[in-house]
């Protein structure tokens, strides 16, 4: 599978530029999600239970970090269809390529 995907993602600049961006998207997701974790916790008042129960975010800042996580994860699925289309792999299988190559860089 790794051998596959080193193939194709060394044949494909297109391949390559959409691993890149997911890259990014991804990297930006965890950002975002970091400073939604540093928000709360700075609130001495916080009660995650709360807040989950009633199905909202902690304040107006978390909640736009939340919507751009969101429009995050759409781009990452449409670049997940378009890696699709031209692996002819399911997204499963991209995923798990792509961790393989990751892991294997570190």
């Amino acid at each position: 599978m790794k051998e596959w995907f080193r193939e194709v993602k060394s044949e494909n600049l297109k391949v390559k530029e959409i691993l890149e961006r997911l890259w990014e998207i991804g990297e930006q997701i965890t950002k975002l999600h970091d400073l939604k974790e540093e928000c709360r916790e700075s609130d001495l008042g916080y009660k995650s239970d709360y807040y989950w129960d009633l199905g909202i975010e902690h304040c107006k800042k978390c909640e736009r970090m939340t919507e751009e996580q969101v429009k995050l994860r759409e781009k990452r699925s449409k670049l997940f269809s378009q890696l699709e289309e031209i692996c002819k792999k399911d997204k499963r299988t991209i995923q798990l390529a792509t961790r393989y190559l990751r892991e294997e860089k570190s």
